[in-house]
């Protein structure tokens, strides 16, 4: 496995980085409609942030 854990995520006070990363993709879904689905599974803590392990994203061809 491959990760490039971002620091934009990172807090080493704070417990919450898995939650600011659902948050965030959450907001990237509500931007942009086009996405009908992002699938990440599973988000992996790791010392100096998160990984996506594996992300799917589904978009509406349509929209496009």
């Amino acid at each position: 496995m491959v990760c490039s854990a971002s620091n934009a995520f990172h807090d080493p006070e704070n417990s919450t980085d898995g939650l600011h990363t659902y948050d965030r993709q959450y907001q990237l879904v509500t931007d942009f409609p086009v996405v009908e689905k992002l699938n990440t599974n599973p988000l992996v803590a790791l010392p100096d942030g998160v990984c996506a392990v594996d992300l799917s994203v589904t978009v509406d061809t349509d929209e496009l």
